[in-house]
Formats: C-alpha cells, structure tokens, sequence
C-alpha cells in the first residue's frame, strides 16, 4: 500500500534540503557580520586618526601658547595618561562588560526579526 522507501527517500531529500538553506542563511548571516564589524573599524580607524590629528593640534597650540617646544605634548599626553586612569580606577569593567554583552546581543537579535 504505502511506499516506504519512497517516503524515507522524500524525507532524506527534505532533510539535506533543509541542511543546505541553514548553511546558506548562516554564510548570509557570517558576511552580514563581517561587513558590519569591517565598517565599524574602520569608522573607527578613522576616528583615531581625527583624535591624533587633533591632539597634535592642540599640542602645538600649547607649545604656541606657553612658548615651549615639548610642554604642549607633555599637556596633552597628561591628559590622556589622567582619563585613562580615571577610567581605569573608576569604572565597574564587569558592569561595562555586561552593557556592552547586552548591547551586541540586542544587535544581533535585531538583526533576526
């Protein structure tokens, strides 16, 4: 009455069907990422040449200011050495790690609806 092998061959092709859509939305989902996390750096590379650029700026104009060949650059790097510390001291990392879990979970999330 029933074909067995013919329903057992269906369901292996429904199977590696459904196999390769999974691998395709993953390799889909893979680039997604990679090209948003590429934009991000070098948004970010970009950033940091603009935050030197500035701080070799700012640290000639000190120079200019205070008449000086080096104090600029000694102002400038106090200032980073004093946030970096103050980051450093100050700020809960295990709450910034869980702030930023959360953050790129909600982003991939997104990303699924």
């Amino acid at each position: 009455m029933f074909n067995l092998d013919k329903i057992k061959d269906d369901f292996i092709g429904y199977a590696e069907t459904k196999i390769e859509l999974l691998k395709l939305e993953l390799k889909e989902e893979i680039a997604r990422a990679m090209a948003k996390l590429l934009i991000q750096m070098l948004l970010g590379i970009c950033l940091l040449i603009a935050l030197i650029l500035l701080s070799i700026a700012a640290s000639i104009k000190i120079n200019q200011l205070l008449d000086s060949a080096f104090l600029g650059y000694l102002v400038v790097a106090f200032i980073y050495i004093t946030f970096v510390l103050t980051f450093y001291l100050f700020v809960d990392r295990n709450k910034l790690h869980k702030t930023i879990s959360d953050k790129i979970h909600k982003s991939i999330t997104a990303e699924d609806e």
